[in-house]
C-alpha cells in the first residue's frame, strides 16, 4: 500500500493533537474532549512531545477527562515530518476521518496525504459566528 493510501475495511479514528489543541495554555478544550469522549471512532493522540513525557502526559490526559485508544509521542526536531511519518503509519489500520491539530504547517500537511484536519477552536468561533448572525438584539 502506497503512503497515505486507506485500506478498505480500516477501523475509524479520529486524531488529536494535545498542546495548543487538547490544552490551550492552561485550559482545556472541553467542546473537544467532549467531542472525542463521544465519538464511536478511535481516538488516537499524536503529540510532538518527547517520548520521556509519557508518564506525565498520560497523567495529564487522565486528568482533563479523556478516553484515548492510543498514545504516540514523537518527539525530534520536525514535528510535522514526525507527525505525518506516524499518520501514514497509522493510515495502515485506520481509516483516519479527521485530524485536531492546532499547527497549520502540520494540517496543511495532513490535507496532503488526505487527512480532514481541523483547528481545535474553528468549530466554536464557526457557532458562534452563525448564532451572532441569527440572534437578533432588542
Amino acid at each position: 500500500m502506497r503512503q497515505g493510501q486507506r485500506a478498505a475495511g480500516d477501523a475509524p479514528a479520529i486524531v488529536t493533537d494535545i498542546d495548543g489543541t487538547l490544552l490551550i495554555g492552561r485550559d482545556i478544550n472541553t467542546d473537544l474532549v467532549r467531542i472525542l469522549n463521544e465519538s464511536d471512532s478511535a481516538v488516537l493522540v499524536v503529540s510532538a512531545r518527547e517520548p520521556d513525557q509519557r508518564s506525565q502526559t498520560e497523567s495529564r490526559l487522565t486528568e482533563i477527562g479523556l478516553n484515548y485508544d492510543e498514545l504516540y509521542l514523537v518527539g525530534g526536531s520536525n514535528a510535522t515530518t514526525a507527525k505525518v511519518n506516524k499518520i501514514n503509519q497509522l493510515l495502515q489500520r485506520f481509516d483516519i476521518l479527521v485530524a485536531y491539530e492546532n499547527n497549520e504547517t502540520t494540517r496543511r500537511a495532513y490535507e496532503n496525504i488526505g487527512i480532514d484536519a481541523r483547528n481545535p477552536v474553528s468549530n466554536r468561533f464557526l457557532a458562534m459566528q452563525i448564532l451572532a448572525r441569527t440572534t437578533t438584539t432588542r
